[in-house]
């Protein structure tokens, strides 16, 4: 099986999984029976392919979204950055009121 069914078959048993928590309507329900089925569909994808989840949705989206996000947050301004942040932010606010609007998107950026 390709990485691509993998990836398919690990987003067909997360919707599977919505379907049977009972917090979708019944029009969302029939929506996600049928994206499923268009999936299992365009893939190609058969029972034993559905069965074989070597990683789960969730288990992909911590693995390859909290550590970037945890390196920023572990990164805090020093005191010297927030007030150069604020001296750029003032200076495209008044860049702003006069209409210099290429001059503020440099100072904002």
């Amino acid at each position: 099986m390709s990485d691509t069914q993998q990836i398919i078959c690990s987003i067909i048993h997360f919707l599977k999984n919505q379907l049977s928590d009972g917090s979708l309507t019944q029009d969302g329900c029939e929506s996600l029976e049928v994206a499923i089925q268009c999936l299992e569909s365009a893939y190609e994808l058969s029972e034993k392919d559905l069965s074989d989840i070597k990683v789960s949705l969730p288990e992909i989206l911590k693995t390859h979204t909290t550590a970037p996000l945890d390196i920023a947050e572990s990164q805090e301004a020093t005191p010297e950055q927030k007030t150069e942040a604020e001296k750029f932010k003032s200076d495209g606010n008044n860049y702003m009121k006069t209409g210099k609007y290429l001059e503020a998107l440099d100072c904002y950026t």
